[in-house]
């Protein structure tokens, strides 16, 4: 993937993740792997925060 946006917020999901927000939705970031994964639900276009209550992200 190759998107140029600026990143509003980031949450650490787990172990393994982030969710980045930015200009053009949410993203996941492997950071073991040092790759982007395709979030697994849709969303807001544009993402300024974050909330992870529990295991539960909040846009």
């Amino acid at each position: 993937m190759h998107y140029q946006t600026f990143i509003y917020s980031i949450a650490v999901l787990d172990g393994t993740h982030l969710a980045l927000g930015t200009g053009k939705g949410v993203f996941l970031y492997n950071y073991r792997e040092d790759r982007y994964e395709v979030f697994p639900t849709g969303g807001p276009s544009d993402v300024r925060s974050l909330l992870l209550v529990g295991d539960q992200l909040s846009q």
